[in-house]
């Protein structure tokens, strides 16, 4: 055998020893797993990361605008005020304040009847003066308030001509205790159907202590009728101290 046909056969030899695959694995063409990882891990698109990340931007603002929107759909379903008490106004110890409240209660146009349910409804006692004709005169006395130290009453006056309402008016009791006003205050405390106005002068700030009375020390006293009012629940012992109103 010559060299150069050696050659020729480890030539060929070479050719058929990689001609087919070989059967152990090579290293060299193994993908390392810590590239295969990564290229499993990695991320989707760049469109979709764009369209994900812009999600992302608008949840907050559309779910603060969403619950802005339910926030303001449920306050706006709430009362804008809270409902007045029925007798409010018989609590009130102010006549223009007493006058407003009784006046939102009754029709713009109140009957007589009207009246007279109100002051049931509201457990106000009312007293009737007939005039001429079918002309009338109610007059009913408010709840008691003890503020402080003192006393009130407010009484309500409703002129009326048949069942119609002419006139509201709304004045203070004059309160006595210990002490009586003057006879002409007196006199003008009891309304008729001529002077239904209040006793109190308004531009007299003198007058105002004839509007309330000092509360006894101990708290404990008795309503004298005067001519007819109701008396007041006794809250404890009754003592000698008294109040009387005239309304």
């Amino acid at each position: 055998m010559t060299v150069s046909d050696a050659q020729q056969r480890c030539h060929i030899l070479l050719m058929v020893t990689f001609a087919s695959p070989p059967r152990e694995p090579n290293r060299w063409f193994v993908e390392p797993a810590s590239v295969a990882s990564v290229m499993v891990a990695a991320g989707p698109p760049r469109a979709d990361r764009r369209r994900r990340s812009l999600r992302q931007r608008l949840a907050f603002p559309v779910g603060v605008a969403l619950l802005l929107g339910t926030s303001w759909g449920v306050v706006a379903q709430m009362p804008t005020q809270l409902p007045v008490p029925l007798d409010s106004f018989a609590r009130n110890r102010l006549a223009a304040g007493a006058e407003r409240l009784l006046r939102e209660q009754l029709p713009a146009l109140p009957r007589l009847s009207d009246v007279r349910s109100l002051m049931g409804a509201a457990h106000l006692f009312c007293k009737p003066a007939t005039g001429a004709g079918t002309d009338s005169l109610l007059t009913c006395l408010g709840h008691a308030v003890r503020f402080d130290a003192a006393y009130s009453r407010m009484s309500f006056r409703f002129v009326s001509r048949g069942d119609s309402v002419t006139r509201v008016i709304a004045c203070p009791s004059l309160l006595m205790h210990r002490a009586s006003p003057p006879a002409d205050r007196l006199a003008r405390a009891r309304p008729t159907l001529k002077s239904p106005g209040c006793w109190l002068d308004a531009g007299n700030p003198a007058g105002t202590e004839w509007s309330w009375t000092a509360l006894p020390d101990a708290a404990r006293f008795t309503l004298v009728p005067d001519p007819d009012a109701p008396r007041m629940r006794v809250e404890s012992a009754p003592s000698a101290d008294t109040i009387t109103v005239v309304w």
